[in-house]
């Protein structure tokens, strides 16, 4: 499963520290360094605790961002 999400730019290195603290709840990678959207990889299982980390760190999650051709 993916989310997408934008995070406050200067907490991007928190949120990686936070995900493999909760023993790797999901993989995480920038998507745009810019906007700080980050995408999250992640089982069904951990979807629940996955989106509460995220809405306490005041995350906003928002739709793939469009790829360009």
């Amino acid at each position: 499963m993916v989310l997408y999400a934008e995070v406050p730019r200067n907490r991007i290195a928190l949120y990686r520290f936070l995900l493999e603290g909760y023993d790797n709840l999901a993989v995480m990678s920038v998507v745009d360094r810019y906007r700080a959207v980050i995408k999250l990889r992640f089982t069904p299982e951990a979807e629940a605790t996955l989106r509460g980390l995220l809405a306490a760190q005041g995350a906003r999650l928002i739709e793939p961002p469009a790829v360009a051709v």
